[in-house]
């Protein structure tokens, strides 16, 4: 499978090529206000809120707590069903602190822990990289793309998925914090990232929020791994899903894995490097430039990516990847708004192919069945990664 990645031109994107870099953002960095927005909704649950609140409160005294139970859990109760976000938001719980039994110093600190708990289950950040299944969108070209001036980068997934450069492979996020005790926590990130098609729609399926604390809240018990699988696919659905207003994107996105707030007790965040990484170079198989993009920025372009795959071939390496790598231009159709996408050129181990040389089509036609070279010490073979 071929994914897309438009960048507009810029010296920050030169860099990205150059390094093979990923960048990670968070939702709020992006342009939909919406992005991996939470449409989770507590039922009227008497029992589950009366366990949230005794791991909330677990380190406030008995005396103080317990005559507060069946007063806060009643008003969550008799709000529901309630969104986590209105459950966050700051007016919420005036209502509650303006009865005469909670007029005290002990139920307004109550409240505090409670919000500081449910902000550590149900607000964690993710962070994420995306993609289009489409080269070829008129809209992508001009939102993304400098308004056509600028290119997109072309990946070949294997497995599914885009690999780390071996070489820069980060395999975890080492997060030390200070959250009234000294934390030290690793987050496993692994080789590999898969690819996850973007859901469209309005609506979004309402997950019970209790589920994404402890097993005591829900009591709900996963039997075996691929339930637990499903189980938080399910959980993490959310993060896949955008406005219907959204789907000319066809986008698919690469998704870092969560981090760990209910290890260390308070919000944690991914810096901007530990939001990094290098991608495997073999996977980069192609550019595409842009209808506007001038000479002269293509030129730099292309010499980037050209002694790239010249730096790859003598690399000291036991196992190489070699595909085909193509470049493409966008032209404005003359017949109707559209885009029509040529290929140019092929360099094929360090051969380049002209669009109209004798062996173009032939050459072009293996770029597209997904055919590679892999070595293997002094051995080689071909091999098809399918389209």
């Amino acid at each position: 499978m071929l994914y897309y990645r438009y960048r507009p031109f810029s010296e920050f994107s030169l860099k990205e090529l150059m390094y093979d870099e990923l960048f990670f953002a968070s939702a709020e960095e992006c342009n939909d206000p919406h992005e991996c927005w939470d449409f989770l909704q507590f039922p009227p649950d008497y029992d589950k809120w009366h366990r949230v609140l005794e791991l909330a409160w677990k380190n406030v005294d008995e005396k103080v707590k317990t005559p507060f139970y069946d007063i806060v859990c009643n008003y969550l109760v008799a709000k529901s069903p309630v969104t986590v976000c209105e459950v966050l938001s700051e007016k919420f719980f005036h209502p509650l602190l303006e009865k005469d039994c909670l007029k005290n110093p002990f139920s307004y600190s109550l409240l505090i822990n409670l919000v500081d708990f449910l902000n550590t289950y149900l607000k964690e950040k993710r962070y994420f990289v995306s993609f289009s299944k489409t080269p070829d969108n008129y809209l992508m070209w001009s939102h993304y793309a400098n308004q056509h001036d600028g290119f997109c980068l072309i990946f070949k997934s294997l497995n599914d998925c885009l690999y780390q450069a071996k070489k820069q492979m980060r395999e975890k996020i080492n997060i030390e914090r200070n959250f009234g005790i000294q934390v030290h926590v690793s987050e496993y990130i692994g080789p590999k990232f898969k690819f996850c098609d973007v859901i469209y729609g309005e609506k979004s399926a309402l997950i019970d929020p209790f589920f994404y604390f402890p097993q005591y809240v829900s009591k709900c018990k996963v039997e075996n791994e691929q339930e637990r699988l499903v189980f938080f696919e399910k959980l993490e659905r959310h993060y896949l899903e955008k406005g219907a207003c959204w789907g000319y994107e066809h986008e698919s996105r690469l998704l870092l894995p969560n981090s760990m707030s209910w290890i260390t007790g308070g919000k944690v965040e991914y810096t901007k490097y530990q939001r990094l990484f290098h991608y495997d170079p073999s996977q980069l198989v192609g550019i595409i430039f842009g209808s506007r993009m001038t000479q002269e920025n293509r030129s730099r372009i292309k010499e980037i990516a050209d002694e790239k795959i010249d730096s790859r071939l003598t690399a000291a390496s036991n196992e190489k990847r070699f595909f085909k790598f193509v470049y493409f231009e966008t032209k404005l159709s003359s017949k109707e708004r559209k885009l029509e996408l040529e290929p140019l050129e092929i360099n094929s181990l360090s051969t380049h192919i002209k669009n109209d040389d004798a062996s173009f089509e032939r050459e072009y036609e293996e770029w597209k069945k997904g055919w590679c070279l892999e070595f293997s010490g002094p051995g080689s073979a071909r091999k098809t990664y399918v389209v």
